[in-house]
């Protein structure tokens, strides 16, 4: 028994035979006591099929128990069905064994009876042998020629026979090679067709993707022009308004200067040629004096107005002289210092702060002044808002050929912030200047987020026409990182539109944004100022403090000196400017040992940081060889910020060194690096200018 079929053996395989020969042997091995056991040998004929399954012939079971297997000998066995019961080998060559004697018995009797025949017929057997002898040698002959025919009549058979297997072996499998060919074919194709599908279907996709951008673009462009056409249609109505009151009030004034008309002539009809003369004498007088006191009131207006530009103009000569007397005696004690430095006995380093000299802004009205320094967003507005505990600021201001106008009036207007978005609510204005003997003007306000002064940052109300006192009830919002709020001022200005010439200035308000209550979004009024000087190119930007220091570098050859390394330690920096949209900035800090400037040396970037804090050291390794060339050096310093689109920004630099372009305090920190022992930082805190010095 062989459940798994371990014992499977196989012989070679025999093409186109009815009557194969193997002559094979297939062997195992087995032991006595498994033959004892009782063993069954399977023997099943099958014929072999290429492309199909094979086809089952016949077999024999044979029971091997107790079989003599000790000589070898063949035996011929009938082909059984499946699954037939096995047959004892053992009786098989018993009953071989008693054939085999009852013929050998059969075959001793004939065989007695021939050799008594044979010594009778012993002479006519020799004559009929002879005869026999040379028939089946004829015979023989004869049938070896016919055999002959035989075999080579069988071999052209199966070679015809093979010659035809073989060719249609080949033509199936060049049909099978066609089918496979046809099927990669079809799958192919299907694949072509559903990748054309695909393509079909994301075209279509796009497509109605781009109709549907086309469509709400369109709409846009409708809902933008709708809104245009209600803005119009609201001007015209208010222009109609407007002329139809006009038209009342000539009506109204036309019928009642009818109505005066027809009492005069009542009156003149009742009263004598003579008083009508009277009358008209009286009236003459009273015109007259009318001519001379408004004659009067503009030339006194006319000299009020003179004095105050001629006090102006006086106000800002004697601050050109200050400012120029105050650059020159700064000049001079920058030389008497440089030169007391030249002179001095060397001196041990100390850390002394800076304080160059900044153009500062006048506070507004209606905030708290910068020194204040409160950054928070809880804090409420400063009670100089009020207006009533404020006299109208007046000031002449001047731009691009513009008229003159005398700055007056005031704007009532809330700032809040929320969920992301700075919202300025103007509500109106009141008691405006003119520019204009009308009295009218063509009111609108621009609003800036400085130091942004883009085109993104500039946003504009509508404008009302012929008001000193108009309501505009408009909000105008800005999307705002909150972290930027305490970097940005809100400049809201307010402007007369002219339709022939240029618009005219009426007046500003700056509000630095962390001065004001953000969550508080009720209206305050603010007085109306003259426009802020911007500050100069040249002023002081914000600040940096830096130590420096020097290093002895000893040489590791033999015989060389030692080389001077100089070390700048950048520290921090504070109140940078910010001109990116966001309120944050990206710096970092480059350095070059001038006049080399191969060597350039940069601290890390920190970004979305106003107030870095770096702790770095740039090393500029055996610069100098020997300290005496410090004198001939100098430290460019600038501070920027990193842009990854574009060219970054400068905001602002020093210069550390002893030659022209150097300020005191810049020169003094570095004699006193000069004379300060190697290893020992000097620190000191400088003011960045924006100018980029040579």
């Amino acid at each position: 028994p062989d459940p798994k079929k371990q014992s499977k053996k196989k012989t070679k395989h025999v093409s186109k035979s009815l009557s194969p020969r193997f002559n094979e042997t297939i062997t195992y091995k087995v032991t006595d006591e498994e033959m004892s056991a009782g063993r069954v040998l399977w023997v099943s004929v099958w014929d072999n099929a290429r492309l199909a399954a094979n086809t089952f012939l016949g077999e024999i079971r044979l029971n091997l128990a107790s079989a003599d297997l000790s000589v070898k000998k063949s035996r011929t066995i009938n082909l059984m069905g499946k699954e037939s019961e096995p047959v004892s080998l053992q009786l098989l060559d018993r009953e071989e064994a008693a054939s085999a004697l009852q013929q050998m018995q059969e075959e001793e009797a004939r065989k007695r009876e021939e050799e008594e025949h044979i010594a009778k017929e012993k002479e006519e057997e020799e004559a009929r042998m002879r005869r026999r002898k040379e028939e089946e040698k004829q015979q023989q002959l004869e049938e070896e020629e016919k055999q002959k025919r035989e075999e080579e009549e069988r071999q052209r058979k199966s070679e015809e026979e093979k010659q035809r297997a073989e060719e249609e072996e080949q033509r199936k499998l060049k049909e099978a090679e066609e089918r496979r060919k046809l099927e990669e074919e079809e799958q192919e194709r299907k694949e072509e067709e559903a990748e054309r599908h695909r393509k079909l279907e994301e075209e279509e996709m796009l497509k109605q993707q781009q109709a549907a951008e086309q469509k709400k673009e369109q709409e846009e462009e409708a809902e933008k022009k709708l809104k245009q056409e209600q803005e119009a249609e609201e001007q015209r109505k208010q222009q109609e308004e407007e002329e139809a009151e006009k038209q009342r009030r000539q009506q109204e004034e036309e019928e009642a200067e009818k109505q005066r008309k027809q009492q005069e002539e009542a009156e003149k009809q009742r009263k004598l040629q003579e008083e009508e003369e009277a009358e008209k004498q009286r009236k003459l007088q009273e015109e007259e004096e009318a001519e001379k006191q408004r004659k009067l009131q503009e030339e006194k207006e006319m000299r009020k107005q003179q004095e105050l530009e001629e006090q102006r103009r006086k106000q800002e000569e004697e601050e050109k002289q200050r400012l120029h007397a105050e650059a020159v005696e700064k000049q001079r004690k920058g030389e008497e210092e440089a030169a007391a430095g030249m002179q001095a006995p060397p001196v041990p380093a100390v850390v002394v702060p800076c304080s160059p000299v900044v153009k500062k802004k006048k506070p507004l009205e209606g905030v708290d002044s910068l020194g204040s320094l409160r950054r928070g967003l809880g804090g409420r507005r400063s009670s100089q808002t009020s207006l009533s505990s404020q006299t109208s600021a007046v000031s002449t201001y001047s731009i691009m050929g513009a008229k003159k106008v005398v700055v007056t009036g005031s704007i009532t207007m809330g700032i809040s912030y929320k969920s992301g978005k700075l919202n300025l609510n103007l509500v109106s204005c009141k008691e405006l200047a003119s520019p204009s003997s009308s009295g009218q003007v063509n009111v609108y306000i621009k609003t800036y987020l400085l130091p942004d002064k883009s085109k993104e940052s500039k946003k504009k109300t509508r404008s009302l026409q012929r008001s000193r006192n108009p309501t505009f009830n408009e909000t105008i919002s800005y999307k705002l990182d909150e972290k930027a709020l305490e970097n940005m001022t809100a400049q809201i200005s307010v402007w007369d539109k002219s339709r022939l010439g240029h618009n005219t200035f009426l007046g500003e308000v700056r509000v630095p944004l962390y001065s004001v209550d953000l969550t508080d979004a009720s209206p305050d009024e603010w007085v109306l100022r003259e426009p802020e000087a911007e500050e100069d190119e040249g002023s002081a930007v914000g600040e940096l403090v830096i130590a420096l220091r020097t290093v002895v570098q000893e040489s590791k050859k033999k015989g060389k000196p030692p080389k001077i390394t100089v070390e700048a330690l950048i520290v921090s920096a504070a109140n940078l400017p910010v001109k990116s949209k966001s309120g944050l900035i990206d710096p970092f800090v480059k350095c070059y040992l001038l006049p080399d400037t191969k060597n350039k040396q940069k601290t890390p970037t920190l970004m979305s940081n106003n107030s870095p804090t770096w702790k770095h050291t740039l090393v500029f390794d055996g610069a100098l060889a020997e300290r005496g060339e410090l004198s001939g050096r100098t430290l460019e310093v600038t501070v920027w910020d990193f842009d990854k689109r574009g060219s970054n920004d400068f905001l602002g630099g020093l210069m550390l060194g002893v030659g022209g372009a150097c300020s005191a305090e810049e020169t003094a920190h570095w004699r006193e690096l000069m004379v300060a022992p190697a290893g020992q930082w000097v620190e000191k805190r400088h003011f960045l200018q924006m100018t980029q010095r040579k």
